[in-house]
């Protein structure tokens, strides 16, 4: 199973949270649920594509994908995207 495209967006369209943490939460929630709803877990996965406006952040992003993922972590390919 192929999931793309999942972001901090809420049911009603709008941007759940406002630091960078939350949005990654939020996103990575938004992964559990549609994993889910074909019987799949994030155990499942084997790699994760991030797209982020600022590299910068990509070790505070790490920290919230390190609580949905276990060691050793998958294969993780971060990209600067502007918006």
């Amino acid at each position: 199973m192929v999931i793309s495209g999942q972001a901090a967006i809420t049911t009603e369209g709008t941007i759940a949270g406002d630091a960078m943490e939350d949005h990654a939460a939020y996103t990575l929630e938004n992964c559990r649920r549609t994993l889910a709803q074909a019987n799949c877990s994030l155990s499942d996965v084997f790699r994760v594509n991030v797209f982020m406006k600022d590299l910068g952040d990509s070790a505070r992003f790490n920290e919230v994908y390190k609580s949905y993922f276990e060691h050793p972590y998958l294969l993780e390919l971060l990209s600067r995207q502007d918006y």
